[in-house]
């Protein structure tokens, strides 16, 4: 008696969106009496087992997984399953596991997909039963397709996350209350963008600015979402997703890339001295959160109180609180990428806040040449460490930690009254990209000895920017996502071939896909043959593969690595050649 079933893993069981990346699982199961044997040369049986994918979908061929056999890919877009080897005691099963993109944005009916074995019923006569109420040589899956719509008309924009799926880049935003669903009459505070077109993986959707309400399991109340105030939205290093709220349970996590939520149950206070006391707080009001090299978590809370968790939001300790209470309410917070214990905290009118030690004491730099207490955003500077913040005011930077600071606002078409930085964002070789309330984006690729100019969307307001493979991502306050490409590092994809112009430039791409599991594609290029080093640390600076080691021609080159033994956490891989050497960070996440 083999029994086949097929399922949707997740929470795609409940439907899915265009766009979104979603697993099967094949499972063949013994129900019979015995063991079967799949050594077909020791008079056992060879399994055969077909499973066609709708040509609504798209199947990433990389995240195929048995655990028994092998796979091959048909023609006809359906994928043969053989296991030749092995048995399978009573009650035991072996499974299939892979990923597929949904890969069309309108349709009327569920996708309908079918598993079958194939073996005829004399092949496997002396392990099936016959009765057509008990073999199940065939199974089927309907998926639903849910709805999407365009951005919500006065939706306010909170708080937003790049994410990367396996369709591409697409945002997820958190608004400043709720907004209406057209497409259900709920009213949802949390949306997810469909990505832009990626042909590389076969999504061709993208049409425009569509998006869908991606909330399930935030508060709710008679089955519509609440009105949740989100604050913050974070990425941990091992790929979870935060999300701070003022009010409700105040903090909640993801782990499937924004598709469904759970409360943390929050515990900040009704101790001795305000301390937890071990019971989650029902109304909780956060807003910021980030994390340090060791992967502890910091939040901040009303009244400029931080708390801390080192064990990943189970329980929290009340750091100490900012000096003038709630006048340092702290609205943003960066995590130092190299020290452990070292925190930014920027605040609403009371500028800067700096601790080493975790917390336990913050000092405020002098901030006189800031010219204003408001901090949007606050980021290092990979290749030379400064520090820079966006402020009410401009971009400005500090190469001592906040003793002095430099403004980089002479460019502006007002530099005496420069535009609010909302966010900072440099790519690997160090290029800065600010972008602005009303004067769109501006970058230097090299900002210590170019001045910032104008490089996109002039006087648009530009609420978010992100920079990731060459491409610079912007989200607009109407929730229109944007990207462009720039010239600071090579984009191509493909295989370059002898009468390909040769890169001037020396690139290390962000790898793809990112998370990944348990394989992912490093991508770079040199500007001449040389001598190159290749090199995985984990964040502790333990070096964990050496991927490349010796010459390579010049060109591009892409190396693939398997993570298989590792676990998973965030990870800095780095290229090292006579050119100098540049890094970058990827999420194990298994």
């Amino acid at each position: 008696d083999l029994v086949i079933r097929k399922e949707l893993i997740g929470f795609a069981a409940d439907g899915a969106h265009p766009g979104d990346d979603l697993q099967y699982r094949i499972t063949v199961r013994n129900d019979g009496p015995g063991t079967v044997d799949f050594d077909s040369g020791m008079a056992g049986v060879t399994l055969w087992v077909t499973d066609v994918i709708d040509h609504r979908l798209s199947l990433i061929e990389q995240s195929i997984l048995v655990e028994v056999g092998t796979v091959d890919i048909t023609s006809n877009r359906s994928m043969l399953w053989m296991v030749d080897g092995g048995t399978l005691a009573k009650d035991d099963s072996i499974s299939m596991t892979y990923t597929v993109i949904v890969n069309t944005l309108i349709t009327t009916e569920d996708i309908v997909n079918y598993v079958s074995i194939l073996n005829p019923d004399d092949d496997v006569a002396q392990y099936v039963d016959n009765d057509p109420n008990v073999l199940e040589h065939y199974a089927r899956v309907d998926l639903e397709l849910l709805d999407i719509f365009g951005f919500p008309v006065k939706a306010a924009i909170q708080a937003s996350l790049f994410f990367e799926s396996e369709a591409g880049p697409r945002y997820i935003v958190g608004l400043f209350g709720a907004a209406a669903d057209p497409a259900t009459s709920n009213i949802g505070a949390l949306l997810c963008r469909v990505p832009d077109t990626n042909e590389e993986v076969g999504w061709n959707g993208g049409l425009g600015n569509l998006w869908y309400s991606c909330g399930e399991g935030l508060p709710a109340k008679e089955g519509l979402f609440s009105p949740l105030i989100v604050t913050d939205l974070y990425q941990d290093f091992a790929g979870r997703i935060w999300l701070t709220s003022w009010g409700f349970d105040g903090l909640f996590f993801s782990d499937d890339g924004g598709h469904t939520w759970e409360s943390a149950e929050v515990d900040l206070s009704g101790g001795q001295g305000g301390a937890p006391d071990g019971i989650p707080d029902g109304y909780a009001q956060i807003y910021a959160i980030t994390e340090d090299i060791l992967g502890t978590l910091y939040i901040s809370a009303n009244n400029g109180d931080v708390y801390r968790s080192f064990d990943r939001a189970v329980s929290w300790q009340k750091a100490k609180q900012l000096p003038l209470g709630s006048a340092d309410t702290a609205y943003s917070m960066e995590a130092d990428p190299t020290i452990p214990g070292k925190i930014y905290a920027g605040t609403f009118g009371d500028g800067l806040y700096i601790t080493t030690d975790f917390g336990e004491n913050w000092t405020k730099p002098d901030l006189t040449d800031l010219l204003n207490g408001y901090i949007y955003d606050i980021e290092l500077d990979p290749i030379s460490g400064n520090l820079f913040v966006g402020t009410a005011k401009g971009i400005f930077y500090s190469a001592d930690d906040g003793d002095t600071w430099t403004g980089l606002n002479s460019a502006f078409p007002f530099p005496t009254n420069p535009p609010e930085i909302r966010s900072i964002a440099f790519d690997e070789n160090g290029a800065l990209f600010a972008s602005t309330w009303g004067q769109g984006v501006w970058a230097s690729l090299d900002w210590q000895a170019l001045a910032l100019s104008e490089f996109a969307l002039k006087t648009a307001n530009i609420f978010d920017m992100t920079v990731s493979g060459g491409v610079v991502y912007v989200l607009l306050d109407d929730g229109t996502s944007l990207s462009f490409t720039y010239t600071a590092a090579s984009t191509s994809v493909g295989t370059e071939g002898p009468d390909t112009e040769l890169p001037n430039t020396f690139a290390l791409e962000q790898n793809y896909p990112n998370p990944f599991n348990p394989t992912t594609s490093i991508r770079f290029t040199l500007p001449a043959t040389q001598n190159v080093n290749l090199t995985v640390f984990d964040m502790l600076g333990r070096r964990v593969a050496t991927l490349v080691n010796g010459p390579l021609t010049a060109g591009q080159h892409q190396i693939t690595f398997q993570a298989s033994a590792l676990p998973s956490g965030m990870y800095l891989y780095r290229l090292t050649t006579p050119n100098g050497m540049i890094s970058q960070k990827m999420i194990l996440l298994k």
